[in-house]
């Protein structure tokens, strides 16, 4: 027999269950928050079980973790239990810190005999230097000794527990949790709050309690891209195998965390159009640009090595990522090297091991792969066969044509068994790897292929207006069908994540927005200007009309060109445009011509020959043209519309009078800003937090740009870390951000892979950096032209000073602090610009890594800093 006590703090209506195996027992509610159960069980091994509340729709609250361990017992056994609900602590259950910040070698709980009791806490944040004990009144306790503690082992979840013997004497009994430094013997820190006071333990008892404590653990990480790194045997680009010395770097320096970019395959044309590492063409397949060559075997032929060997050294003394040049040399020593070994490969137990654990994807991969590049294209739409996936002639191509597909394989394999060496050797050094989640696909992908029912093939997606582009974004990626995802349980959402956490300790969410809803584009267009929110709650005709807007279709829809925006456009080229493009639509109005009414059939025209600069103006003038209407028509919902997005800062919209202004001006307010915030928190809801359960990943989300007002909340109940950038705050009201008021779940940082790194800031707008330089630095007078070592360093410092759990810099940020490390030229450290979406992603380290971790001044000045702010 099983007897349960529970505190647990409830609302009217909330009920409270126990589950144990597939039993599902109502507790009993007795007093101020204290619940019952009995059960007849016997454990002969110990047992999960769970409590959840059930709120009155049927909905559920479980606990984290959701999961409890029943020691196996002799005779009876009564547990006390407090439910802890998800809160801040979950954050230290993740992966980053039980396998590595935090880890320590787990130990089975005991089985019970009649007279033993079991005291366990529930104690996350626990360094790997660190331990748990407990120290109390009675003499079983140490007397409030401290040299006498009662050291607790290890189990697992954060848990820690001690068996006691039980003992009448120790009812009553005033008793603490504290850590303790394990070289030392020390304790590190009290738990918070009054002395506890043990129940009735006279017969074997389990008591589970949670440590009480105000989390102030900080961690310090870098931000840089896998193929940016540098070393002196590279081929061109950085390579797994360069994460062991930025490893090095970071714990030399006592920072904890590697942020890189995401490295999934993205070879699509074989250009360096590919450079982009957000347009992968398989969600699981890694890039084969990151293996180390010689890490899969030296060529027997000496001479052929050789040759390999020295266009790899040309390739690695540029300045930058070459990176057609680059891969054609790397697979070129892959066929080499897989002629060689591939088939001692392919007999290993280890290879057969990977092969059967990701065959689901892989075989379609490379079959992919091969067609690619037989049909010259990866718009599998315009193969001659297999344009429609099927899996069965998928699997017999494979069977049929192995030789020709199994490099692939080969490939792949060696890409995890390197990258996985990495995270291995990183751990042991007490740094853990961010990785980063693509929010789109390549159109042109595995995945779109295998799965066209899961994407909006025939959409968009981008993002609207924001510091990054006046235009907005368009990213060319499909949008996703979530109604079609759901249907499975987001299945193809889950193995991506569970793919990931072979490789990650936690993850960046790319555009976490997009869970919320995303900005879809129409195919239709270039720019981002016309799309809209999806899903959404598009305004009827009559809503729009409640504003006192009458609906006039051709008025609000179509583009109003009139003879002054042409002027103002065009200037003296103003009647050439008419002539060539637009017809005359009424007096003084024109429209365009049916051969260039969409802003892709311009586009189309001017990508037929090279633009000249002259032709780029007004190329742009044409597309801007298209975005001068008020509203966008909603294409899932028949007459249904959505206000254009910046529609103040349009032509048309200042050629209206104040009253006309000021109407729309409130209907856009009200529908950007209050009509979804409910129902996006919903569309988030609904698939977050069953996605997230996945696996034990520490997650950060993306949360920059146009942000509902629902995204805080959602990301604070789900324990996701907000990405804080101190030159682009989420309050209006405010230009920069203060380190100091960043919330404690956000990861802090002077900058991202899509802006400017801060040397370059700088140099951008002067009297904003002026503001920057008084107010937020608190320096008098004019601010210098360039950011000085000195400036850099005090910048570093605040950042590292931040409120937030992670501070992970850029590491040309990290650099500008030092003036003989630091790049000559900060215009060139720049990873991506946003508003070119053709930018090339070659920014390349200019020192190697051995010669960053040689930097020893630099490097003891840094850890100085890290270790006065962030432990």
């Amino acid at each position: 027999m099983v007897k349960f006590y529970v505190v647990c703090q409830t609302s009217f209506g909330q009920d409270l269950f126990l589950s144990v195996g597939e039993t599902i027992v109502p507790m009993r509610y007795v007093v101020n928050g204290l619940w019952h159960c009995e059960l007849d069980l016997t454990s002969k091994s110990p047992t999960v079980y769970r409590y959840y509340v059930q709120n009155p729709d049927k909905s559920v609250i479980e606990e984290s973790p959701v999961e409890r361990l029943l020691p196996a017992f002799v005779g009876n056994l009564t547990v006390h239990d407090t439910f802890q609900a998800k809160n801040i602590s979950y954050v230290f259950r993740t992966t980053p810190f039980v396998e590595s910040l935090c880890f320590h070698k787990a130990k089975k709980l005991p089985k019970l005999s009649k007279l033993d009791s079991l005291l366990l806490v529930n104690a996350p944040a626990v360094e790997s230097h660190q331990g748990v004990a407990v120290v109390g009144s009675h003499p079983l306790l140490g007397e409030w000794n401290a040299s006498q503690l009662v050291e607790m082992q290890y189990t697992d979840n954060a848990n820690w527990f001690v068996v006691l013997k039980s003992d009448e004497t120790l009812q009553g009994a005033e008793y603490k949790f504290v850590v303790y430094d394990l070289n030392t013997h020390a304790i590190v820190r009290w738990e918070e709050g009054e002395n506890r006071r043990l129940p009735e333990m006279a017969v074997s008892t389990m008591l589970t309690q949670v440590f009480r404590q105000t989390f102030q653990w900080k961690g310090a990480g870098v931000a840089i891209p896998v193929f940016s790194l540098r070393s002196e045997n590279d081929w061109g680009v950085g390579e797994f195998y360069d994460l062991k010395e930025m490893v090095d770097w970071a714990e030399q320096t006592g920072q904890k965390l590697i942020q890189i970019l995401p490295i999934n395959d993205t070879t699509n044309t074989k250009t360096d159009a590919d450079s982009y590492p957000y347009s992968t063409n398989s969600v699981y397949a890694l890039h084969p640009m990151y293996l180390n060559m010689k890490g899969l075997g030296v060529l027997k032929d000496k001479k052929q090595f050789a040759k390999f060997e020295q266009e790899g050294q040309l390739l690695n003394a540029k300045s930058f990522v070459d990176y057609a040049a680059v891969n054609h040399l790397k697979w070129n020593y892959l066929m080499a090297i897989f002629a060689q070994e591939s088939s001692t490969v392919f007999a290993t137990q280890a290879y057969q091991d990977f092969f059967k654990t990701n065959e689901s994807w892989l075989v379609s991969y490379a079959v992919f792969s091969a067609l690619r590049d037989e049909f010259g294209t990866s718009d599998f739409r315009q193969w001659p066969r297999f344009s429609t996936y099927d899996e069965k002639a998928v699997k017999a191509f494979a069977d049929k044509h192995f030789d020709a597909i199994s490099i692939y394989y080969f490939v792949q394999y060696h890409l995890a068994q390197q990258l996985s060496e990495v995270r291995d050797y990183a751990h042991a050094k007490g740094v853990v790897f961010k990785g980063d989640l693509p929010i789109g696909i390549s159109p042109n992908s595995v995945d779109a292929w295998m799965y066209p029912r899961l994407f909006h093939l025939d959409k968009q997606a981008g993002a609207p207006p924001d510091d990054f582009s006046v235009t907005g974004q368009n990213w060319g990626f499909p949008t996703y069908n979530w109604e079609e995802m759901a249907k499975d349980g987001f299945s193809w959402w889950k193995n991506r994540f569970q793919n990931m956490a072979h490789y990650f300790d936690a993850y960046r969410i790319d555009h976490i927005l997009g869970f919320f809803r995303i900005w879809e584009i129409p195919k239709s267009s270039v720019w981002g200007l016309l799309g809209y929110f999806n899903p959404a709650l598009p305004l009827s005709v009559a809503e729009i009309e409640a504003y006192g807007i009458r609906f006039d279709a051709d008025r609000l829809l179509t583009p109003y060109i009139t003879e002054a925006l042409l002027t103002e456009l065009f200037g003296e080229q103003k009647e050439s445009v008419i002539s060539h493009f637009l017809d005359i639509k009424s007096a003084g109005v024109y429209q365009f011509k049916p051969l260039f009414d969409t802003q892709q059939k311009v586009q189309h025209y001017f990508d037929t020959h090279d633009v000249t600069s002259e032709e780029k103006l007004l190329l742009n003038g044409l597309l801007e043209l298209h975005t001068e209407v008020l509203f966008v028509e909603d294409v899932y919902h028949k007459n249904s519309y959505h206000p254009r997005i910046t529609i103040q800062k349009s032509h048309v919209f200042k050629s209206l009078d104040d009253a006309f202004k000021n109407k729309l001006n409130r209907l856009y307010e009200d529908y950007y800003y209050y009509r979804h915030t409910e129902f996006w928190k919903k569309q988030a809801m609904a698939k977050l937090p069953e996605l997230l359960r996945t696996t034990n990943m520490l997650v950060c989300g993306e949360d920059l740009g146009m942000v509902p007002a629902c995204v805080p909340a959602v990301m604070e109940a789900l324990q996701i870390l907000s990405l804080e950038i101190q030159r682009m705050p989420k309050n209006p009201a405010t230009e920069f951000v203060l380190p100091s008021e960043t919330p404690y779940l956000s990861v802090c940082s002077t900058g991202t892979h899509d802006t400017s790194p801060l040397r370059s800031w700088w140099l951008e707008n002067p009297e904003s950096i002026q503001r920057y330089y008084t107010s937020v630095l608190r320096n008098k007078g004019v601010a210098p032209t360039e950011c000085t070592t000195d400036l850099a360093e005090q910048i570093i410092s605040q950042q590292l000073q931040a409120n937030g759990m992670w501070v992970i810099l850029p590491l040309q940020d990290y650099l500008a602090m030092d003036g003989t490390l630091r790049l000559a030229n900060p215009l060139a450290e720049r990873i991506n610009d946003p508003s070119n979406p053709h930018h090339f992603w070659s920014y390349r380290m200019h020192l190697t890594l051995n010669e960053l971790n040689q930097a020893s001044d630099f490097n003891h000045k840094l850890y100085k800093q890290i270790m006065a702010y962030r432990h």
